[in-house]
């Protein structure tokens, strides 16, 4: 899978096979989905509601910045077409104290799946691992 450094630079969803048993799929981000709103949303339509093969959606909020609208948004359209949702914020590694504290509060606010993870931390990405292969059981 070609990836970049520079976020918000998905332009289509990439498929990662895992295990040679199941795909992990790269959808692009709301960054590209404002300047590309035409080809984005009609995309992540079929993606999402014309794919019976979907178990999970993980939507991945960057820790430093709390759950934005676009977020929240796209957490309450998948409430409302009753697709299942995590939410795991990323980059926790990164945060210091002040940003742990508004991160721990925000969570309440959230609500649904929360997960965690950063760089350092192989606990939450196993944590996180093994709802995904729970998932896949449902």
């Amino acid at each position: 899978m070609k990836t970049s450094k520079t976020p918000g630079q998905t332009r289509a969803v990439n498929y990662l096979l895992v295990d040679d048993s199941f795909y992990l799929c790269d959808a692009p981000g709301y960054g590209f989905a404002t300047l590309q709103r035409e080809h984005f949303e009609p995309v992540m339509k079929r993606f999402l509601y014309g794919n019976p093969s979907l178990k999970k959606v993980y939507i991945l909020v960057d820790s430093r910045r709390c759950m934005l609208p676009a977020d929240q948004d796209f957490a309450d359209e998948l409430l409302y077409r009753k697709l299942p949702f995590a939410i795991v914020f990323t980059k926790t590694d990164k945060l210091n104290m002040s940003e742990r504290f508004h991160l721990n509060q925000s969570k309440g606010e959230v609500g649904g799946e929360l997960f965690e993870s950063g760089n350092v931390s192989e606990e939450s990405l196993d944590v996180l691992r093994k709802d995904i292969y729970e998932s896949l059981k449902q």
